[in-house]
């Protein structure tokens, strides 16, 4: 435009985000019906429903491997085996030959570009499969109206396909009864099942391992195999399908947040405000959209202003409270109120022993005398580790060796303890149990530690992992620096942590033990 000579723009569709339907547009491949999986092609497991006028996608057996018992069992599938190889998704050639009549509209493409071609083919949006999965499988299992894939015309099914007797319609006289299936819940467990998806809490930034994608896979064509035995065919609709293929979409596009569609359907509930006069919505849209931008814009330049939807950052500022400066707590921010108390006599001294036992300066200390110390009591340990400071800080005037921190920690903390609710460490945010948000779990924790065994003036140390809950959060004051800790509940190993089939830990945490020793360091 500087030269003002004419030139040819271009323009590169990198990618889109689309619901199903319009992925199967774009692609060129069907999406319902025969062929109705896009990643199993012609390889996908349909059968039509006749009742219910809808498609099945059950079948999800052949997805495990031969050795796994459900591939023999008959009576609770659909009656035969399944020794079928599982689908394998199309490759570059197949898809270019499926939409090289779509490519040509839009001009030629080199062949070498193929394996982008299946990727912007493959692409699927989470949000609706997530949201239409969720509805399914909750308005079955609490037989909502409508939203429920188990009905009437779902048994007829059942009798048509000759699968499931058990679960065939009983007529007797004018009155039609269905008998209960395996996920028809009583009006009791139905309140169960309500109140623990309410007070259901995940863990906050968990990070994707891709190495436990395929058994996470395999976990998933489990748990669909298990839903097969009691959810009638209809159930299985194409979004329960999909999920089987999730693993591979996070595989070959990364984490999910970058490209579902929630911010955007968010975002249309916003545009649609912005529409004051019917007969003019886009022009209303650009003038709200043009007033919006121009004052944020101006609203950097402007201190003592809060932008426009940006919300403020907590972890920005926060660890000034009450006259507590966080620039002396080296480790880790506060994001709460700071309280000063004062503790009982017993917890302050574990406190100070743990920091004794857990700081750099004082291990060479410790590593002197750890075979006598092994032998003894915490208490009369802690008695020689302290004797030992305060022989070493004695001879400090003589000793270049001893630290300013060594010096500092044998004196031992203020009396008065600095408490706080949330603190954020490591880019965690840490809650106590009594500070615990509705939707994160932010108050448990795993450890892995060494623990030491002696037996017949034989030591042995073995790695073992700990559960605990966050009780207190506590920053103790040496004067030149303050060291935070955490005090937990710790959860019993012998008796409250247990491994299930699928490989998961399950921790009940209200078996506590290990009462003597409740700190660690933040």
């Amino acid at each position: 435009m500087h030269i003002q000579e004419h030139f040819k723009l271009c323009a590169v569709v990198l990618w889109t985000i689309n619901d199903y339907p319009a992925l199967g547009t774009l692609s060129g491949c069907p999406y319902n019906g025969f062929q109705g999986c896009i990643v199993c092609g012609e390889e996908t497991h349909y059968i039509r429903l006749p009742e219910s006028n809808k498609q099945s996608y059950a079948g999800h057996r052949r997805f495990l491997p031969y050795e796994y018992p459900f591939r023999r069992q008959k009576k609770a599938f659909n009656g035969q085996q399944e020794f079928s190889p599982s689908p394998e998704p199309m490759n570059g050639e197949e898809i270019y030959n499926r939409v090289k009549f779509i490519i040509n509209k839009w001009g030629k493409v080199n062949k070498g570009k193929e394996a982008e071609i299946q990727q912007s083919t493959s692409g699927r949006d989470f949000m609706h499969v997530e949201k239409n999965v969720g509805e399914s499988l909750t308005g079955t299992v609490l037989n909502v109206p409508g939203k429920t894939k188990d009905g009437y015309k779902a048994r007829l099914d059942l009798v048509h396909y000759g699968l499931k007797p058990e679960l065939h319609p009983q007529i007797e006289g004018n009155n039609t009864t269905l008998p209960a299936t395996g996920c028809t819940l009583t009006k009791e467990e139905k309140d169960k099942l309500c109140e623990t998806l309410y007070n259901l809490m995940v863990l906050q930034g968990k990070e994707i391992i891709v190495d436990e994608f395929d058994n996470l896979r395999e976990e998933l064509c489990v748990t669909l195999c298990l839903l097969e035995k009691h959810f009638p065919p209809s159930f299985f609709d194409g979004m329960i399908h999909l999920t089987v293929h999730l693993t591979r979409e996070v595989k070959l596009y990364g984490r999910i947040f970058f490209r579902w569609m929630y911010p955007f359907q968010r975002f249309m509930k916003v545009i649609k405000g912005h529409v004051r006069n019917k007969n003019r919505p886009e022009g209303c849209i650009t003038e709200e959209n043009v007033v919006e931008e121009i004052i944020e814009f101006f609203s950097q330049f402007l201190k003592r202003m809060d932008t426009v939807g940006i919300p403020p950052n907590n972890h920005n500022d926060c660890g000034i409270h009450k006259g507590v400066d966080s620039s002396s707590i080296t480790d880790g921010t506060p994001l709460s109120a700071a309280k000063l108390v004062e503790v009982s006599a017993e917890l302050f001294s574990k406190a100070h022993f743990f920091v004794l036992q857990n700081t750099s300066e004082v291990l060479p200390c410790i590593k002197r005398h750890m075979e006598f110390l092994e032998h003894l009591h915490p208490t009369k340990r802690k008695a020689l580790i302290e004797q030992e400071h305060s022989r070493e800080r004695e001879l400090g005037a003589y000793r270049e060796s001893i630290t300013e921190t060594m010096r500092w920690i044998s004196h031992g903390p203020n009396k008065n303890i600095i408490k706080y609710d949330v603190y954020a460490f490591n880019g965690y945010t840490f809650h106590t149990k009594a500070r615990k948000g509705k939707v994160y779990q932010n108050s448990g924790v795993s450890v892995v530690a060494t623990d030491t065994h002696i037996s017949k003036e034989v030591v042995t140390y073995a790695r073992n992992t700990y559960y605990g809950v966050l009780q207190e959060i506590w920053v103790l004051d040496y004067n030149f620096k303050r060291i935070p800790i955490f005090m937990y509940d710790w959860v019993n190993n012998r008796n409250a942590v247990k491994r299930d089939k699928l490989g998961y830990t399950l921790v009940e945490l209200k078996r506590l033990g290990h009462k003597g020793d409740p700190f660690i360091l933040a």
